[in-house]
């Protein structure tokens, strides 16, 4: 039994917990590498990209065909009222006749009840509306085409 534990035996016994105890230390240290790297790494979620688009004058009332009128984020109004972001003078366009909002990604297009009402792309609507590149919105005798801003 002497024999079995001599200095060698010890010694060997020492380097197979030496070598366990680099493995245990090695897991150990891969596995906080790679929690801590997850955590530094993720890069935060991008804010939502701000809507440009423009609607061109394709014909119609205002001042001069060909007009561009810019469309970002929020709510731009149609009508002949003053308060309007978009004003068309045309007798057949309501004061309040419609809007275009920025939601969901896309532009909408929603008529306020206008007596002549609005159509995209020659078919009148009666309930909000996705737009596109390229739809045209008429409103009272005047078209509007939707353009990558």
């Amino acid at each position: 039994m002497q024999a079995a534990l001599g200095p060698g035996f010890v010694l060997l016994l020492l380097r197979a917990a030496f070598v366990v105890f680099i493995y245990l230390f090695l897991w150990a240290a891969l596995r906080y590498l790679r929690k801590s790297l997850r955590e530094t790494v993720a890069l935060p979620r991008p804010g939502p990209l701000l809507p440009r688009a423009r609607l061109i004058l394709v014909s119609g009332s205002r001042p001069s065909e060909g007009e561009e009128i810019a469309l970002g984020a929020g709510v731009h109004t149609i009508g002949r009222a003053e308060t309007c972001t978009i004003q068309i003078p045309n007798r057949f366009v309501s004061r309040l006749h419609a809007e275009i909002r920025h939601r969901e990604g896309r532009f909408w297009l929603i008529d306020h009840d206008s007596r002549n009402g609005t159509t995209v792309n020659g078919r009148v609507i009666s309930e909000p509306v996705a737009l596109d590149d390229g739809d045209q919105v008429g409103i009272g005798g005047t078209v509007l085409e939707l353009r990558p801003g």
